[in-house]
């Protein structure tokens, strides 16, 4: 298996991942994603800014992640640690949901925080939603601490903003 950043060739096969994320999440009455978020052009756009990595096996991706230093406008008002350093945004983390319960969505956090720690960030921050239990345990058991919370326009539940620090 490898991360790369994903290409413009994936496009559809990525958005599958998150149609059916979507779809799957909804099975379990978990609305996080609307059919307006995220949608192929919030897709493309990652990708042909180069923010979106693919974790690829056999030639086909089997989860993404978006990593960028890009926050989110709502992000003004949460009371973060790291008010001096350089922060890595992570956004847009799915994996197939064929494909979960197998390690993926850890290896591309692991993926994301080295390269934070490569790239001279000194913390990773991103939001979760409210209403995803198991995310929210995945990440708070990566060493994530919950900041403040945020809400996005079309959702019922906010988000929890999270940050690691890093020691670099």
């Amino acid at each position: 298996m490898r991360i790369e950043k994903a290409n413009p060739s994936q496009l559809k096969e990525i958005f599958r991942i998150f149609i059916e994320c979507k779809l799957s999440m909804e099975l379990a009455h978990i609305f996080q994603w609307t059919d307006n978020y995220p949608t192929i052009h919030h897709i493309s756009g990652d990708i042909g800014n180069g923010y979106l990595h693919s974790l690829n096996h056999n030639g086909k991706s089997l989860g993404v992640i978006n990593i960028s230093d890009i926050e989110e406008p709502e992000y003004n008002k949460i009371p973060w640690s790291d008010k001096e350093g350089k922060s890595l945004v992570i956004h847009r983390l799915a994996v197939h949901p064929n494909n979960q319960k197998q390690g993926l969505a850890r290896m591309l956090m692991d993926f994301a925080e080295n390269y934070a720690k490569e790239n001279g960030y000194t913390s990773v921050k991103l939001d979760a939603y409210s209403g995803n239990e198991r995310v929210l345990r995945f990440y708070e058991n990566r060493g994530y601490e919950k900041r403040g919370e945020v809400n996005f326009t079309g959702r019922t539940l906010p988000f929890h903003c999270y940050e690691l620090t890093l020691n670099v």
